[in-house]
């Protein structure tokens, strides 16, 4: 726990000056399906549509396929690339990313916590006229979440994410701290292969002229196929 200690206190205090803050809400929604390839290695694949300016509108749709491999224990790898459907203000682009995590989780009792690292390039395609855009961004990305098995069907969490800027090809700002994300949810089991999901996320931006402060109620529907 003393790991929550340290991002209560890192979040705690906002980042980026005096610069300008630029509220929206937004709603997110999510649907995965996974499924096993052999005993270790399992494949995972989501969709999800994003609508943004107070949910009034569709701002970003995405695909994304990806395979997971467990290491004994619950040590995870996880590599994924995402296909996104972007409206930049005038026009819809394309976008493309390529992830690449280590999961690392612990359990005691009734508790789970986990650890996730990330490593992540992005860049868009198709749509986007600017060349600038079609240079890769590259981020890091750690979160930690802890969950609570309150019952067979609800298990409620609490996750903090910070995302650290490696390469930003379009204005050339240094590498930092850019984004922070504060998520409390529940998921609850509707049967063996069946599980939705609801949360309220607050996503904060620094260290621009404009940073976009967020408010995401997000809903989730993961399919196993057994």
């Amino acid at each position: 726990m003393r790991a929550w200690y340290f991002l209560v206190f890192l979040f705690a205090f906002p980042f980026g000056g005096f610069s300008q803050t630029r509220d929206d809400f937004r709603y997110w929604q999510t649907l995965t399906l996974q499924g096993n390839i052999s005993r270790r290695l399992e494949y995972t694949f989501d969709g999800e549509a994003r609508f943004e300016d107070n949910s009034r509108r569709a701002g970003r749709f995405f695909l994304e396929p990806g395979l997971r491999y467990d290491f004994k224990g619950e040590t995870r790898l996880q590599l994924a690339y995402r296909w996104m459907r972007d409206f930049d203000e005038r026009w819809w682009g394309n976008r493309h990313r390529l992830s690449f995590d280590v999961i690392q989780g612990f359990e005691r009792s009734r508790w789970k916590h986990q650890i996730r690292f990330r490593f992540q390039a992005e860049k868009n395609g198709y749509g986007f006229l600017d060349h600038r855009y079609n240079l890769p961004e590259v981020f890091a990305r750690q979160m930690i979440k802890s969950s609570y098995l309150l019952s067979r069907i609800w298990k409620p969490y609490i996750s903090a994410e910070s995302r650290f800027l490696i390469i930003e090809p379009r204005n050339r700002r240094e590498a930092g701290f850019d984004r922070y994300r504060l998520r409390v949810g529940t998921d609850y089991r509707i049967s063996k292969s069946l599980e939705a999901g609801i949360y309220y996320c607050m996503q904060q931006e620094t260290g621009y002229a404009v940073n976009d402060r967020i408010f995401i109620l997000g809903t989730e529907l993961t399919w196993k196929i057994r």
